[in-house]
């Protein structure tokens, strides 16, 4: 998943960077800029929690 996904997906929540490391376990919003900007891999689980989070944002959207 590329880290301009990621982005439209917790845009699309209304997340902070903060927020969104906290709902994925990250320590930092830190990790998240760098995930976003393709500086870091978006590996294990918290590549399965976003997919389940873009899964919830089409749906979101559909119903409105």
């Amino acid at each position: 998943m590329k880290g301009t996904k990621l982005k439209k997906i917790r845009k699309g929540f209304g997340f902070t960077q903060v927020q969104m490391a906290e709902r994925l376990g990250y320590e930092s919003g830190a990790i998240i800029s760098q995930l976003e900007r393709g500086h870091r891999t978006i590996t294990g689980v918290a590549s399965k929690c976003i997919k389940y989070l873009e899964i919830i944002l089409n749906k979101k959207q559909s119903w409105l």
